[in-house]
């Protein structure tokens, strides 16, 4: 199973609040993202654990190098005034790790993520959203189910 990885940081305090609220009731099992200012948003129902360092540390060397240092440089979702600003970070710890291995950063984790249910929707105007849920059944995922905004 892969793991999903995000900034712990980010994902523990700031979004998980605003999504919960745009997905269902605050702590509804329910894990969400948006795209955009909420357009189209997702939810993945279930709990979602912390996995140990080290299948944290194994799927981040399975990543390609050039993401490992991405993970470094980037404060993930924090505000940025130019893309100047990362491309420079980029570029430092790009020289911080030249001929040697890129090892995970202390605030990069991942959640091992085994849904039952995956939920989207699609913005739109006055309210009246589209939305889909899948549910896991024993032989793989159902077709999908309508549902009223």
């Amino acid at each position: 199973e892969r793991i999903a990885d995000v900034d712990l940081a980010a994902r523990n305090v700031e979004r998980p609040a605003i999504e919960r609220q745009r997905l269902g009731e605050a702590g509804d099992g329910m894990l969400g993202g948006g795209i955009g200012y909420g357009t189209r948003t997702w939810g993945i129902g279930r709990d979602r654990p912390v996995v140990d360092d080290a299948t944290a540390d194994a799927y981040f060397q399975s990543r390609p190098r050039e993401s490992r240092i991405g993970a470094w440089a980037s404060n993930q979702s924090r505000p940025m005034v130019a893309r100047d600003t990362f491309d420079e970070r980029i570029k430092e710890f790009t020289a911080k790790f030249e001929g040697g291995e890129v090892p995970r950063p202390p605030h990069w984790s991942g959640f091992n993520l085994k849904p039952e249910k995956i939920e989207f929707w699609n913005e739109k105007q006055f309210r009246l959203h589209d939305r889909i849920v899948y549910t896991k059944t024993n032989d793989g995922w159902d077709g999908g189910q309508l549902l009223f905004p």
